[in-house]
């Protein structure tokens, strides 16, 4: 009983801490993705996303970070969706929308 609270509680705290909220570049890359996917009707692939990016002037990364940011963040949203279903509700509000922004473009 208690290595299952021990695991939920594990669990729990990787969900409420997902988003890093000290790399405002995760924000603006989700939210030029969902920019992309409303202007094009498909999610953009990492080289079109870079492009924008650097053509846009929005801010500086290479082809190979963007890629593993993306990565990173929809597995966060599926860890997320899997744990917590699709309307999960944080403590935080930056969590919250980064959630949103993650569910307009996979959900």
């Amino acid at each position: 009983m208690e290595e299952d609270y021990k695991e939920n509680r594990e669990i729990y705290m990787m969900i409420e801490n997902c988003y890093d909220s000290d790399d405002p570049r995760d924000r603006e890359i989700l939210k030029t993705m969902l920019a992309y996917r409303l202007d094009n009707s498909v999610i953009p692939e990492i080289k079109q996303l870079h492009e924008f990016i650097k053509n846009e002037s929005i801010f500086e990364i290479s082809a190979e970070e963007l890629s593993i940011k993306v990565l990173i963040l929809q597995e966060k949203f599926n860890l997320i969706v899997k744990e917590k279903g699709l309307r999960p509700a944080f403590d935080e509000l930056y969590y919250q929308e980064m959630f949103d922004l993650s569910k307009q473009i996979w959900g």
